[in-house]
């Protein structure tokens, strides 16, 4: 009964979300397979993508306002706690699954042309972090340990890689969640929707910028998808160094592609759609497009080159190399994605969403980065 809530929640009256969401993984699929794009990606790097992805928007989906709105009302029915704590469980981690891990997955496989083994480990990773996603969220007393015990597994992708070990570890840590998930209160997954009222000290002088800082101090999961960019940022050159065995010229082609992929940072994107309240001030009110969007692109100008900065250590560190172009490209790429981005919460903002992780994952976050990877493989083939 539980799952049945939840599931025509997320996935529609006649689960129809399922069937498309399954249809973009496999154009996703089938389009970087058959285009003859091939990279060489490390299983560390699979599974730590996988883990932190599926991480992050369980933490987001269990975090957001709207599912505290609704599980408020679930909580006056008499139920069970080990048939609402799974049924909730499963049905986000499914959600997560079918909306961002699987069509990560579906490229990561198109591009490294990845075993069955391989796809294996991904899926036990998949359940694993989904179950400690969920720990992490609900088991505030031992939060730290949680956080520890996903360091570890961290860890254990990196000494281990794809040995017969990484399968054992997998499979004590889901059946060490499981037992634990068991033990937990359905009401530990309750939280008050955010409505706190703050005094703030009035200031002769308006700063746009002061918003923004308020605005993710008051939505620290926001914060989280930078965090993971930040952390792909720094990884992302490890496979630099399979490429350089395939030729330097396979090195110069994916360089500019990392900046390209450091534009997907869909929270900073979204202020306005995500705020109608906002939007309608900025419509009505006289100069607030120049007052509000010229800061909002510099905004999110210097978080773009935030995350590029640690690219370019990264590379430093890894391969050395770095220098002026590089460096001029991360400014333009940075600033080019920024003027986009705005250019679309201005004239193309994101309505009728009905709950948060619809706006997340709408198609249109994939516009910029899109154009970005193809201008980025176009400066990569002249380079």
């Amino acid at each position: 009964m539980m799952t049945k809530v939840f599931s025509k929640k997320l996935f529609g009256v006649k689960n129809e979300k399922v069937m498309r969401m399954l249809i973009m993984s496999v154009v996703i699929f089938g389009g970087l397979y058959f285009s003859g794009l091939h990279l060489a990606i490390a299983p560390f790097i699979i599974c730590l993508m996988t883990t932190a992805i599926t991480v992050g928007e369980m933490w987001h989906a269990l975090s957001s306002d709207d599912n505290a709105s609704n599980l408020k009302q679930v909580f006056m029915l008499p139920m069970d706690d080990k048939n609402f704590v799974f049924s909730y469980t499963a049905c986000l981690g499914g959600y997560v699954l079918l909306n961002r891990t699987l069509p990560l997955l579906a490229a990561i496989f198109a591009l490294s042309g990845a075993d069955i083994r391989m796809m294996a480990i991904a899926a036990l990773c998949i359940v694993s972090a989904t179950l400690l996603a969920t720990g992490i969220f609900v088991w505030k007393k031992f939060r730290i340990l949680a956080i520890l015990w996903l360091a570890g597994m961290v860890a254990a992708f990196f000494f281990l890689n794809d040995t017969v070990w990484i399968w054992a570890v997998l499979g004590v840590s889901i059946a060490l969640e499981i037992v634990f998930m068991m033990m937990t209160d359905a009401y530990a997954f309750y939280r008050e929707e955010s409505g706190k009222k703050t005094v703030i000290k009035g200031r002769k002088h308006h700063s746009v910028w002061l918003y923004f800082i308020r605005y993710f101090a008051s939505h620290k999961n926001y914060m989280l998808n930078s965090l993971i960019m930040w952390i792909v940022a720094a990884i992302f050159p490890l496979t630099f160094t399979q490429l350089a065995a395939e030729g330097p010229n396979m090195v110069r082609f994916a360089l500019p592609i990392g900046f390209a992929i450091l534009s997907l940072n869909t929270p900073i994107c979204i202020l306005i759609s995500c705020d109608p309240e906002l939007e309608k001030a900025i419509r009505f009110l006289p100069g607030q497009k120049s007052a509000f969007f010229i800061p909002y692109c510099l905004f999110i100008f210097v978080c773009n080159m935030i995350a590029d900065a640690i690219y370019l250590a990264s590379i430093q560190i890894q391969m050395g190399g770095v220098n002026s172009v590089l460096i001029i490209m991360a400014v333009l790429f940075a600033l080019v994605s920024a003027v986009m981005s705005v250019l679309l919460e201005c004239f193309f903002p994101i309505r009728g969403w009905k709950i948060e992780n619809e706006l997340w994952n709408h198609p249109r976050k994939y516009i910029v980065p899109g154009i970005m990877i193809v201008i980025a493989s176009l400066v990569g083939a002249v380079m």
